[in-house]
């Protein structure tokens, strides 16, 4: 098998072109991601915890950073919508939000709400 690599890159679980590929072969391998889970307060219940993980890349530097702290755009109506996508996994390594994903106001606030309400129990 060839690998991938000369098969115009992986798509899924093959190669782009349609070939298989083992790992041996191409030297990848999968891993499974965490389920996602709509940003949705009406339909489920997102409780905040002292163990919510976030993630952004800085656009200037392209370097990833993950914190136990959200940064302070994150959901702030004060900020412009340029700034950083930020992800938000919760203790269960869950995708809980999404600032990729536009959602309402009020929604939005309560996100927001949630993570402050996290940093006063992780500063306790």
């Amino acid at each position: 098998m060839a690998c991938c690599l000369q098969n115009q890159g992986i798509c899924g679980d093959k190669c782009c072109d349609g070939m298989l590929f083992s790992e041996i072969d191409c030297g990848h391998k999968f891993i499974e991601l965490p389920t996602i889970i709509s940003p949705n307060l009406e339909t489920q219940s997102v409780k905040s915890s002292s163990n919510w993980l976030y993630i952004w890349t800085d656009s200037n530097t392209n370097i990833p950073h993950l914190s136990s702290k959200f940064p302070p755009w994150y959901r702030n109506p004060l900020y412009p919508e340029n700034y950083p996508r930020v992800l938000v996994y919760d203790e269960y390594n869950r995708l809980i939000d999404d600032t990729g994903t536009k959602i309402g106001k009020q929604e939005a606030s309560k996100f927001r709400q949630l993570a402050i309400t996290n940093l006063k129990q992780q500063k306790q």
